[in-house]
């Protein structure tokens, strides 16, 4: 058998498989199922700024930009520009858990299985909700995941303000806790890579990429919008793998790959392009807990059958840094699949 030990965020994990945050952790016997099929670490469903009762902060935000936008391009401008009404916020009475109820359940967990348990907060700036963060760190929670969904859709937002709520929540963050702070990011910035070193030159622990964009559909009848999840599928893979193999060995920080990950294959793609570990969600809830010994079972077999005797002797072979053509992952590999087919 091959040696599938890594670290992740200086924590000891047996493989690289790690249960990404999903409704999987909510039941405590699934998550120690998964434990027990070999998951490598488990994150937790997410903790939301919602439940803290700061949107309103959020809202009044939003109404000084829709202000200062009546002014600068005329009210009637505007309001043909915004046709459709925005759905309200969450209440804090629809989320399924209270943050009270997560530590709690972080504590049972902790108690149930061996491996490291990673808490998950969600948000989209910084304020007092990122004190709970020590409250998670008291229950038992080996490293964190801070999910930052902000989209920076607002035209009078410069993307710099946009990206220094990332580091101000960091910085908050890990003025909380003496944990490992792991960011889960979007792509959407307009210099992915500058962003990501300074984040690893802030302090992140680890990067995972990425945040899936769950985009609304069209409902041509009411009008409206609609959303619901879709879960991924192995292509959805190629984006955080890309972007993996650009960065491993250029920053210090871990790199998970989330989205994506469904097969054995999948998780050894990300270990070759430099991730630390590859994070599992849309299979495991497709296919049940059984999938995560499945993957673990084909990764051994692979690095064996391919003389391999543990995952680190794969661990960065295609990363862009070690790479004999860098130019392959950016401009030239892109001219070279168009002009194939085009």
């Amino acid at each position: 058998m091959s040696d599938l030990s890594c670290k992740y965020l200086g924590l000891n994990l047996d493989c690289p498989l790690v249960v990404a945050a999903s409704p999987l952790s909510r039941d405590l016997d699934t998550a120690a199922a998964l434990a027990s099929n070999g998951a490598g670490a488990i994150v937790l469903f997410s903790v939301f700024q919602e439940q803290f009762g700061e949107h309103d902060a959020h809202m009044r935000r939003a109404w000084e930009n829709q202000s200062r936008a009546s002014y600068l391009l005329g009210a009637e401008q505007v309001r043909r520009a915004s046709p459709v009404a925005h759905a309200p916020l969450l209440d804090r009475g629809e989320f399924l858990t209270t943050p009270e109820a997560y530590l709690e359940h972080l504590s049972a967990l902790k108690r149930r299985v061996s491996i490291p348990v990673i808490a998950s907060l969600n948000g989209y700036d910084n304020g007092r909700w990122l004190s709970f963060a020590k409250k998670l760190e008291d229950a038992g929670a080996d490293a964190l995941e801070i999910n930052i969904y902000r989209l920076g859709a607002d035209p009078y937002v410069a993307s710099s303000a946009t990206e220094s709520v990332y580091l101000e929540v960091l910085d908050a963050v890990r003025n909380e806790v003496s944990l490992p702070v792991a960011l889960k990011l979007l792509p959407f910035f307009s210099s992915f890579a500058a962003m990501a070193h300074k984040l690893d030159e802030a302090g992140a622990a680890g990067l995972v990429l990425f945040n899936r964009f769950y985009q609304p559909d069209i409902d041509i009848e009411r009008p409206g919008l609609t959303t619901d999840l879709c879960l991924s599928s192995s292509e959805d893979a190629r984006l955080p793998l890309a972007w993996a193999a650009m960065l491993a060995g250029r920053i210090k920080a871990d790199i998970a790959v989330t989205t994506g990950i469904h097969c054995a294959e999948d998780a050894i793609k990300a270990v070759m392009v430099g991730a630390s570990v590859a994070m599992l969600g849309s299979t495991l809830i497709r296919n049940g807990v059984d999938r995560m010994s499945t993957i673990r079972d084909g990764m051994d077999d692979w690095l064996g059958s391919h003389g391999y005797r543990s995952v680190e002797a794969v661990r960065g072979i295609l990363a862009q840094a070690r790479h004999a053509d860098p130019a392959v992952f950016e401009r030239e590999g892109y001219t070279k699949v168009i002009n194939r087919y085009w």
